[in-house]
């Protein structure tokens, strides 16, 4: 076996990953075309870190393991390329026929090749490499960061039933009250090749900007500098997440209009199988709190996939706020440590 690093993604790394998309059961989090948004902003727009590609080629030249990566240029550390906001889960990739001990191996010559500290972030929790790396003495203590996904089956109003009674409460709250004040709800829902027009796509950033400007901001007026372009270009046009989310085949979106403005959404991507959507972004229109929007949103959103698709997961991803836990989420983790090599 031979280590290689390179910087560029070539022809037989993108085939092979594709290949191995299709035969395993990856996140599309670690999809071809979503990390190579994030190798785009990494090589054009980020100048601390190169995107590095490792991988482990077998003697017939086959490649057995794929590692996407960034190095710091200042401090040589290595991180995964998938650790940046907007991303669910990092790992390695492997050949889907390769035997437990050839992964061991790979991961093995790996590590005797980098010579560098390499820090793993947002790993599932049930993944091998996690297992390999502590069976080879380079991880010493792991810190987990909770995720959430909420399950259901065929029949929505089972599945709220199930909820708590206050929850219950709060969902026929927020529905009397649309009811009461002659809000009129629509719900529309784009997969894939099923393209959004461009209002939509207006109506999702709109929301968005605003939420983060009022989460991060310490300036809660930006909207009304000319600095609100800036930050409307970074959004649309260079994070890798906008990128992947308008351009993907496998992109999906969620908007929730009250007579007929947008007042929440979420957006993610399917994964191949069809049964499990992640959703690394989700906002609402905190003027429109009063009426519980991201609930609606979700329970409609699931009602639609029920009628319409095999979809019976939908991964909200990293954090464990109220909300998600209420409406029936699952909890689960994703490792974080620092090896040595």
């Amino acid at each position: 076996m031979v280590v290689k690093f390179c910087s560029r993604l070539s022809e037989q790394i993108e085939r092979t990953w594709r290949e191995w998309e299709m035969k395993s059961s990856f996140s599309p989090f670690l999809y071809f075309d979503y990390m190579k948004s994030i190798y785009r902003q990494i090589r054009f727009f980020v100048w601390r870190y190169n995107a590095v590609i490792a991988t482990v080629e077998n003697e017939n030249g086959e490649i057995l393991m794929i590692a996407p990566l960034k190095r710091n240029v200042c401090t040589r550390a290595y991180k995964m390329l998938g650790d940046v906001r907007g991303c669910g889960e990092a790992d390695f990739l492997f050949a889907p026929e390769a035997s437990y001990e050839v992964r061991k191996k790979c991961v093995s010559l790996f590590m005797e090749k980098l010579g560098e500290k390499i820090m793993f972030r947002r790993i599932f929790a049930n993944s091998c490499l996690t297992k390999i790396l502590s069976e080879l003495g380079y991880i010493s203590s792991v810190r987990e960061t909770p995720c959430v996904k909420i399950c259901y089956g065929d029949d929505v109003e089972a599945h709220v039933k199930g909820l708590s009674s206050s929850v219950r409460q709060n969902i026929r709250t927020a529905y009397n009250r649309m009811k009461r004040d002659s809000m009129a709800y629509e719900l529309k829902v784009y997969i894939g090749t099923n393209i959004m027009d461009n209002q939509v796509g207006r109506d999702i950033m709109n929301i968005y900007i605003r939420r983060q400007k009022l989460k991060y901001s310490k300036h809660k007026n930006l909207m009304h500098l000319p600095l609100d372009f800036v930050i409307r270009m970074k959004y649309r046009r260079i994070l890798h997440d906008s990128v992947s989310l308008r351009n993907d085949g496998n992109s999906f979106h969620s908007v929730l209009y009250l007579n007929g403005k947008a007042v929440s959404f979420m957006s993610g991507f399917v994964d191949k199988q069809a049964h499990r959507v992640v959703v690394p972004r989700l906002a609402i229109d905190s003027d429109y709190g009063f009426y519980s929007p991201g609930y609606v949103m979700i329970l409609e959103t699931m009602k639609r996939l029920i009628e319409e698709t095999s979809i019976r997961v939908i991964d909200l991803s990293r954090g464990d706020e109220k909300y998600k836990l209420d409406l029936g989420g699952t909890p689960y983790a994703t490792h974080m440590y620092t090896c040595n090599a």
